[in-house]
């Protein structure tokens, strides 16, 4: 099958599942029925797995946290460094019961269901009628919508370095060079993005966003411990069972 068939056939399945959705919203005027099924359909992903997505935040606190201690003043670039720092982090996340196959699995069925919505925006036969608030058409890029569209590319650039400087201060991180690219970096990058990809891809994406610094607050707020009670008795480098 060549491409276009693959995403003519993506674009048919997208639509059926965003089609009952869109029902529930007929009433409003334009597309905006459709826009609210995309922002929805997106974010609903999220909200019916959200302990994995507590849990997710947890563990970026937690791999923030544990990475300059076990650094420990070294070269972060080295490879010796960034190896004992992998390793060092697995332990932790495994005592922390915060690495899971079904979370990492709950990530990427978010991916592909909103990479399946941009590929809908193209080729879905409702999409070239769908609109949102300072959306006009879903298929564009937000950058050729106006002030609407740069709007949300802001929307998506502020929920993503909010969420990033949450977990940022829960971990009590100090380094320069990363709270640099927390609070500097990450605003341009997801900025850029919010602006060039397909609108389709943006309204998921902002939503998704917004429920991520939901769950970093929700993280950063919990008792449970950051790192186990062992990491600060093991040497460096060394897993789960401590020294042999």
């Amino acid at each position: 099958m060549s491409f276009e068939s693959v995403s003519a056939v993506a674009g048919m399945v997208t639509q059926a599942v965003l089609w009952p959705v869109a029902r529930l919203f007929e009433p409003l005027p334009g597309g905006l029925a459709w826009g609210w099924s995309v922002l929805v359909t997106g974010a609903l992903w999220r909200v019916l797995t959200w302990p994995f997505l507590v849990r997710s935040a947890r563990a970026r606190i937690t791999r923030q946290y544990v990475a300059p201690v076990i650094t420990g003043g070294r070269d972060p670039r080295d490879r010796d460094v960034r190896a004992e720092v992998a390793s060092g982090v697995r332990a932790e996340l495994d005592l922390l019961g915060l690495r899971s196959r079904a979370a990492t699995a709950a990530g990427v069925v978010q991916a592909l269901l909103v990479v399946s919505i941009a590929v809908w925006s193209r080729t879905g036969e409702a999409a070239g009628g769908a609109s949102f608030y300072g959306l006009p058409s879903l298929a564009a890029s937000p950058v050729t919508l106006g002030p609407g569209g740069w709007a949300w590319a802001l929307c998506l650039a502020v929920a993503a370095t909010a969420t990033g400087v949450a977990v940022m201060r829960a971990a009590g991180v100090t380094d320069r060079r990363q709270r640099f690219l927390t609070t500097r970096i990450s605003p341009v990058v997801f900025f850029s993005l919010g602006l060039f990809l397909p609108a389709a891809m943006v309204l998921p994406f902002a939503g998704t966003m917004v429920l991520n610094l939901a769950a970093a607050l929700v993280a950063t707020r919990g008792e449970e411990p950051i790192v186990s009670s062992s990491f600060w008795e093991r040497p460096r480098g060394v897993p789960e069972g401590g020294a042999t």
